[in-house]
């Protein structure tokens, strides 16, 4: 019975691990070019931390929200078990110029509101102007975001994911380059700091979507049409995606808003601990993207057997995955433990700083279990198209972040530490939901088939 389990588990986690392992390198490549801003600005002036680190909370808020659109392509694709080709051209180039769109109205209404949503957040006067430039510098790839977002998923659902990371190495590396020429102002160029950061990142990221679509143009991953995607426009098929990717978009978004009230809490404390926290989230999400790219794996090869009516299959895939989820995340706590000192040195000069952080790192390799599960689970769930369930107890996990965060840190005074303490409790709690969830959905979804092939055989 071992034997059997241990050749299914090896068999689920090379199916999906051909789809994933490209989307996990992708998202490295991403986490090293966003650690690579970090490393740079916090040599050159550790408050650039605090003004990152109050940035990129609400920015991504509407980043992800866009790229959750892309779910509801990947599911639909990722289903389609017959006539594949058919279905990139209904779901992809019928709403090409929608998404478009959503990205470019987003960054018009960031450059316009960048200032009031900072004050909003209780910004320090200090910090508001370099916050300010540096997230109008990002709308500029935010323009083409929409579209990307559609070819990238897209090429996920069909399982084209090697040319994701290949364009992300490229996007990385031109990242590093420019940073370099802007940050510290090299080659006669002026020294532009944190708004040089953001220069390089538009840049690279704009450079790299160019690429992606002549790489799809040339090498007939689909018939991808952009010139012609205001006139093969289907609102119909539009509808279908955001039926599908809507809940995930607002579930992202209430996500990345709660975080955004945690920001504002570490606001009454200090800049330093806005710098702390983001500095270990990075870090966090570096691991994080393991996790993640084998869950939006998950999704197109689970989202495949249930094309096939296969529900079985797609079950025992992602309990697959969570099983060696549990088993590299008792690798990550090891590391952890051992060398938190010597992670945080890499960025941080300060030795006191560094020893008083080292129990926020424990804090988050603790919290990256039921973090990681839930993202996996969810995966799982939304591949059987039900994406609804996930936006329901994100809702319950908010209010769970919001009220605990006010009690620990405004009444309890208890720092920076209940931070963690309230993410830990949230994942926590979301992560037996949808566990229970998971296993009575696909029972449910056995135990239907199985009648009608029983009904069958009469």
């Amino acid at each position: 019975m071992i034997r059997r389990y241990l050749r299914t588990l090896l068999h689920d986690l090379r199916g999906i691990s051909a789809i994933a392992v490209p989307l996990v390198f992708q998202g490295l490549v991403y986490q090293l070019q966003t650690l690579t801003d970090r490393k740079f600005l916090g040599n050159l002036d550790i408050k650039y931390l605090s003004v990152v680190g109050n940035t990129i909370f609400p920015f991504n808020i509407t980043t992800a929200v866009i790229s959750a659109f892309g779910i509801g392509i990947t599911i639909k694709i990722a289903q389609s078990s017959e006539d594949r080709e058919k279905g990139v051209e209904d779901y992809c180039n019928r709403i090409l110029i929608y998404n478009t769109l959503i990205g470019a109205v987003i960054a018009l209404a960031w450059a316009v509101l960048a200032g009031a949503v900072f004050r909003g957040m209780g910004v320090s006067s200090e910090l508001l102007p370099y916050c300010t430039k540096y997230v109008r510098v990002l709308c500029l790839f935010v323009l083409l975001l929409g579209l990307d977002s559609a070819v990238q998923a897209t090429l996920q659902g069909l399982g084209q994911t090697r040319l994701i990371f290949g364009v992300g190495v490229v996007k990385v590396v031109l990242n590093v380059i420019f940073d370099i020429l802007f940050i510290f102002g090299r080659l006669g160029l002026p020294e532009l700091g944190v708004v040089g950061a953001a220069l390089g990142t538009s840049l690279a990221n704009i450079i790299a979507n160019i690429i992606t679509i002549v790489a799809i143009k040339k090498l007939h991953y689909f018939d991808l049409k952009i010139v012609g995607c205001i006139r093969r426009r289907s609102p119909e098929r539009f509808k279908e995606v955001v039926q599908t990717g809507l809940p995930a978009s607002i579930e992202t978004f209430i996500w990345h808003m709660s975080n955004l009230v945690l920001v504002r809490f570490m606001n009454s404390l200090d800049d330093l601990s806005v710098g702390i926290y983001t500095l270990i989230y990075n870090l966090e999400i570096t691991v994080y993207r393991v996790y993640y790219g084998y869950a939006k794996g998950l999704v197109t090869a689970a989202g495949r057997s249930i094309g096939k009516r296969r529900y079985d299959r797609a079950y025992s895939k992602g309990v697959s995955l969570m099983t060696a989820d549990v088993l590299f995340w008792a690798v990550v706590c090891v590391v952890s433990v051992v060398f938190a000192s010597q992670i945080l040195g890499v960025f941080i000069h300060d030795e006191k700083v560094v020893a008083d952080s080292r129990i926020y790192v424990y804090f988050t390799a603790v919290c990256i279990l039921p973090k990681s599960l839930n993202s996996i689970v969810g995966s799982g769930i939304r591949a059987a198209g039900d994406t609804k369930w996930m936006l329901f107890t994100q809702i319950i996990g908010s209010v769970i972040v919001i009220s605990s965060a006010y009690i620990l840190i405004e009444r309890l005074e208890m720092g920076l530490l209940s931070i963690y303490i309230t993410l830990i409790i949230d994942e926590s709690v979301r992560c037996i939901l949808n566990l229970i969830h998971y296993r009575l959905k696909f029972r449910r979804l056995m135990a239907e088939e199985r009648s009608v092939e029983l009904c069958s055989d009469f």
